[in-house]
């Protein structure tokens, strides 16, 4: 058996052809990457609780849950609807907050086009999930494990008329905000 020790360039060299091949793999992974990024629905959402002006326009004294959406992309996008999905459903309900005589008057009118950078809210009464037709259907079911896993996994997500729907971060403190009104209720 004649094994000899790799001691010339020959070793070296014979891994050439692998790195020259991975290497025009990414790159051209990183060229393709680049030209369709800017084609790409960049659209950032977060569900807040926050205040809004009361009675006195000076005063921001009345609580609300906030949904926001921002285009962070080149691309124009424009934002059709959004809906609110409970775990273990196939179903979405669809929700019209510019009707709200409250903070009706405060919503971005849907279907709104926005270009890099700009913003649309959505705002909703602390207690409008108290004050819906049918509370049993989102967040009041007859059982408190149910509400609790229901309040802690729902999930948003805003709809785009390319047909691409955008997840919302949903923020700790309005799931601590609806669990506390289920124990208040």
């Amino acid at each position: 058996m004649n094994i000899t020790a790799c001691t010339t360039w020959d070793c070296i060299n014979s891994f050439a052809n692998w790195l020259s091949a991975i290497g025009t793999i990414l790159i051209s992974g990183l060229a393709l990457w680049l030209s369709v990024r800017d084609r790409l629905v960049n659209l950032a959402a977060n569900l807040n609780v926050g205040l809004i002006p009361g009675n006195d326009p000076s005063i921001l004294e009345r609580r609300v849950f906030i949904l926001s959406f921002t285009n962070a992309g080149l691309r124009p996008v424009t934002v059709t609807n959004h809906a609110w999905r409970l775990p273990l459903r196939r179903t979405m309900m669809m929700m019209f907050p510019h009707l709200e005589p409250i903070t009706g008057h405060l919503c971005t009118l849907l279907p709104v086009e926005l270009t890099d950078g700009k913003t649309g809210h959505a705002f909703y009464p602390i207690d409008f999930f108290k004050t819906v037709e049918f509370p049993e259907l989102m967040f009041r079911p007859p059982s408190a494990v149910e509400a609790w896993f229901r309040i802690h996994f729902f999930s948003m997500q805003i709809g785009t008329s390319v047909g691409k729907k955008v997840r919302v971060n949903v923020s700790s403190s309005v799931r601590r905000e609806l669990w506390k009104q289920f124990g208040a209720a």
